[in-house]
């Protein structure tokens, strides 16, 4: 299970995002974005980096 599928939209594609809990719905969302991307078997950590960021509602977050 990815946490994540796709779907056809007139917008190119849709992703229907799924998690137990906000924080690993905002998780899957991102690796949505990344997995459909780029290939993630060549992608290998190297640093770790936090940060935070602010939104009005829910939805801003997680674009920001």
């Amino acid at each position: 299970m990815t946490g994540y599928t796709t779907f056809n939209h007139t917008a190119d594609l849709g992703i229907e995002v799924s998690g137990k809990d906000e924080k690993e719905l905002f998780s899957n969302a991102a690796f949505a974005v990344f997995d459909i991307t780029t290939d993630l078997h060549d992608v290998n950590a190297i640093e770790v980096h936090r940060f935070a960021v602010e939104g009005s509602d829910r939805e801003d977050l997680l674009v920001n």
